[in-house]
Order: C-alpha cells, then structure tokens, then sequence
C-alpha cells in the first residue's frame, strides 16, 4: 500500500518543483510530524492484530481532542465552542459505529494483557502531538507533498523493521482483487495524506483533525450500498452525529468565525 502511495507521491513532488531538502527552519517540526506519525500509525496497526477494530478505533477516537489541546498548550491556538461541541457530537458518533465491547458488551472479549488498551491510546496522544506540529510548519515553508513523501518513507520503514522484529512474513498478493484493491488504497492513501496534511497547514488542527472523521460516514455508506451491509440504528445515529459535527465545523468557519469570537480558552 505504502509503495503505491510514494508511487505517487514522488512524481507528484518532483513535477511540483520541491526541494526535499530544504526545510527553511521547521527541520524539527517536520521531522517531529513524520516520527511521531508514522511510529503512531504502526502501533496503530499492530493494534489491530492483538484487539477489536472497533475497540483500537475507539481508543483512537480522542486524537482530534488531543490536537486541540497540544495546540492550546503549544501555540496558544483558541478553542472555541463550537470547536468543543463538534469534538463531543465526533467522538460520541464514532463509538456508535465502531461499537468498542468495552462499552457494548456486544463481542466475547479477547484474551490480552490489560496493559494492551495503553497503547493504542498512546498512539493517540502521539497523533494528536504530530498533527499539532503541522501547524507550526507554516503554509509557506515546507511543501505539502513533500511531508507527505517523507511520512510515507518513514512509515515504509517503521513498517518493515516491526514486521523483522515480529518475525513476519512479506507477502505478496496473487493477481486477484486483493492486490487491485491494495493498489487502489495505496494511491486513495497518498491524495488522503496530501489533502489532511494541506489541510492541517490552514486549518486548526481540532477542527482540521476532526473532519477527517468523516471517512467513517464514507465508509459506512460504501459498505451499505456497494457490498450490502446490514444496517444497524445505531451505525446510522452515529453518523449523523459525525455528519452534524462536521457541519458545526463547516458553519463556524463560514459564519459565526468571522463575525463573534467566542473563545471561552
């Protein structure tokens, strides 16, 4: 997958004129965005091997409250109201679609360490700190497309040393539809980092970190209607209330921003 995207992302860089090597002062910025990202975004996946999707993506859940707050703390950003209901109206959404069984009860529990739920948790914190540095980097400094291709490299590598450590095996998918739809993720992967990574750039990272939850709501429509999926009352009601708070977000920005400044931190 991480091949695919860098792939893409390397042309797209060289087309673009970029200079990979240039930082123009936010060397540690970036370099704090690609290591704290990539090594979140392994734990991440090794967590998925040790415990339930739902409860690893429930854990992962508070990564935008975590942006907001390193950014208050860090930059002296503001947070807003409206900022504070859309993080509250996401996270509710999201535990209402993956349905963690640590709160539903829904699936038998797994046998793992209690200490295992601290590190997707961890990886959270983590994500939360990286997406904050992307708004110390600057609009005008380092190119979007060439973080994105340093944080592709960095996951490659992180990636492979872990499944060495793990003594995993590096299988390649036959020709069938599992490598086309490996490719297609891959290349849907690189554009998705560019546009969450420009979008970091320009906008808060609560808000900015927020609306790339509605990959949840995308998600769940496509397993809906192209693989027909059994609906569930509470899959729907959680991606209203992911669909609200990003309408929230869309409104503060567009309206409510511009005219009153109501910042209560």
């Amino acid at each position: 997958i991480l091949t695919c995207s860098l792939l893409v992302l390397v042309p797209m860089t060289l087309f673009c004129i970029e200079y990979p090597v240039s930082f123009q002062g936010k060397a540690k910025f970036v370099i704090g965005r690609v290591m704290l990202g990539s090594i979140s975004g392994v734990i991440k996946m090794w967590s998925f091997r040790v415990m339930y999707v739902g409860d690893v993506q429930a854990l992962m859940a508070p990564t935008a409250i975590f942006a907001a707050i390193f950014s208050r703390i860090l930059w002296g950003e503001k947070i807003s109201i409206f900022t504070i209901l859309s993080l509250i109206l996401s996270l509710v959404g999201i535990l209402l679609i993956v349905k963690p069984s640590f709160i539903f009860r829904s699936l038998p529990v797994k046998s793992y360490s209690p200490y295992f739920p601290m590190i997707p948790l961890g990886a959270c914190i983590l994500f939360g700190l990286s997406f904050s540095l992307m708004r110390k980097i600057g609009v005008d400094s380092v190119g979007t497309l060439t973080i994105s291709t340093y944080f592709s490299i960095a996951v490659c590598f992180f990636g492979m040393a872990f499944q060495l450590i793990a003594h995993d095996e590096f299988v390649l998918p036959g020709c069938t539809e599992t490598r086309f739809y490996l490719v297609c993720t891959g290349i849907g992967m690189a554009f998705s980092l560019i546009l969450l990574n420009r979008g970091l750039l320009l906008e808060k990272s609560g808000p900015g970190v927020l609306m790339r939850n509605f990959d949840m709501v995308t998600a769940f429509l496509i397993q809906v209607f192209l693989f027909e999926e059994p609906v569930e009352l509470l899959s729907i009601g959680g991606s209203i209330l992911i669909f609200l708070a990003v309408a929230v977000v869309t409104l503060d920005k567009l309206f409510f921003s511009r005219k009153i400044k109501r910042c209560i931190f």
